[in-house]
């Protein structure tokens, strides 16, 4: 007879390493060894259980994540209609808004894409000076600030 025909082939396969655990003890195990393994058993079933409960909630937080806050769904929707209208007044007649409103929150995006643009600037100046301790680092970033809002 052949492996595959002896008992031990017989045996039904375990469906997770907790089940090969608890199938393989030993009866000359010490009780700490023994502790042990069933410490790993209960710990491998929790983490069964913790990712069939994840597997469950995933499609909830998926659906979560692509809510996006209303200010910023706002800005691409206007930014939309004056890049497909070509202007400021024509995107508001489609929008229903005042021109003077998508003017001044054109006015708005733009400074804040400024602010934005200085800042990662000014960090990577503070990055370009690996030399400088990190209080005078952070002094010198202030100063920069300081003085460019003057």
């Amino acid at each position: 007879m052949g492996p595959a025909a002896s008992p031990v082939w017989q045996a039904p396969v375990p469906e997770t390493i907790a089940d090969f655990l608890d199938g393989t003890a030993c009866v000359s195990e010490s009780p700490d060894v023994q502790r042990l393994r069933r410490l790993a058993i209960a710990v491998l079933r929790e983490l069964d259980d913790l990712r069939a409960y994840v597997a469950l909630i995933d499609p909830a937080v998926q659906a979560m994540r692509s809510i996006r806050p209303l200010a910023e769904v706002e800005q691409d929707h206007i930014e939309h209609a004056v890049r497909v209208t070509g202007s400021a007044t024509a995107a508001s007649r489609l929008l229903h808004i005042a021109p003077a409103t998508i003017y001044r929150k054109l006015g708005e995006y733009e400074a804040a894409r400024r602010e934005e643009h200085r800042l990662r600037r000014l960090g990577a100046r503070a990055v370009a000076r690996p030399d400088a301790e990190p209080a005078n680092g952070i002094a010198r970033i202030d100063d920069a600030c300081e003085s460019s809002d003057e």
